[in-house]
């Protein structure tokens, strides 16, 4: 039940061609420097922060980091600024096809920081956006890449808006594993 798409236009290519073609110049180490306009050079990760997302954090921008640690970092320093409380949601882990699973305590893995996998514990805030990793449900617009919006903390669900894809502006509720 797999149908095959081929993609045949890069959309994004297309609207913008100055811009691939600077990111190609970049990538072939045809530009050795980048001159970055001074309006777009900030101090800190709070100055940063204040000039993408000003003080609400209901724009449609993103910042992009170039490593797990540096998301990290911004994403604290995001949190920290939203009212109410964290709330740290635990992992749903399971071992699979491991012959003694007494050998790797539960303390030790959820210990373990795996490179482009996420912590054992998920920190949740109110208004925090959050972006789904895995394909949940493609009907209801969870896919991965999906931006998510937390609206609600309850025992055993998570209240998310859509804010982009398919499903954007819908509110949707995931079940948390207990």
């Amino acid at each position: 039940h797999v149908q095959h798409l081929k993609f045949t236009k890069n959309w994004r290519a297309a609207e913008h061609p100055e811009y691939v073609e600077f990111l190609e110049n970049v990538g072939n180490g045809e530009m050795l420097t980048v001159q970055v306009p001074q309006d777009r050079v900030v101090s800190d990760v709070d100055q940063m922060i204040d000039t993408v997302y000003g003080h609400h954090f209901a724009t449609g921008y993103q910042i992009l980091a170039l490593t797990l640690e540096t998301c990290a970092v911004v994403n604290k320093a995001c949190l920290e600024r939203l009212p109410g409380d964290v709330v740290e949601c635990p992992s749903a882990d399971t071992y699979e096809d491991c012959a003694d699973p007494d050998q790797f305590p539960h303390e030790y893995i959820e210990s373990l920081q795996i490179p482009g996998a996420p912590l054992f514990k998920l920190h949740l805030k109110i208004g925090a956006r959050y972006m789904c990793i895995r394909n949940i449900d493609m009907q209801r617009g969870l896919i991965n890449g999906t931006m998510l919006q937390l609206l609600q903390i309850g025992q055993r669900f998570l209240q998310f808006r859509i804010m982009n894809g398919s499903g954007a502006g819908s509110v949707e509720i995931i079940m948390k594993n207990v």
